[in-house]
């Protein structure tokens, strides 16, 4: 088995900043929806979905409809379905599909959500992700 340091060092560092982001925000369990994003740019980063469109695109849509289901039939085991199901059909319509968003819309249905979290820890989140993953396609060798 290879094991491939880059990997290793860009999930840490792509961690480390939406720790950070998710800390400021006070939303500090928002985290964990990056995580998994996260380890997927740094291992798969040419795959669709670790590409800016879907990152982006998917953790803004689950939010959203965590956030919608949450208002309209609640936190229960019918709003999480409704939720992740919602944003399942919406992320494939856009073609935004990355399945790591998820988590954004169950926690955006779980928390007592805002509308500004849409933009701040999800889009400032998914936006700085994204950020990093170009910049280590473009200056971090791959072996």
């Amino acid at each position: 088995m290879k094991i491939d340091l880059r990997t290793a060092v860009l999930a840490a560092v792509y961690v480390s900043a939406v720790v950070t982001v998710t800390t400021l925000s006070h939303l500090p369990a928002f985290a964990m929806t990056f995580a998994s994003s996260a380890i997927l740019l740094a291992a798969q980063p040419d795959t669709p979905a670790a590409q800016p469109r879907a990152l982006i695109g998917g953790h803004v849509i689950a939010a959203l409809c965590g956030l919608v289901a949450g208002c309209l039939v609640g936190d229960g085991v019918a709003g999480t379905a409704l939720a992740i199901g919602a944003a399942a059909v919406l992320m494939q319509a856009s073609r935004t599909l990355h399945p790591p968003a998820a988590v954004s819309g169950y926690l955006m249905l779980h928390q007592t959500a805002h509308w500004t979290w849409l933009l701040f820890p999800i889009l400032s989140g998914a936006l700085l992700l994204a950020g990093l993953s170009w910049a280590a396609r473009r200056l971090v060798p791959r072996p």
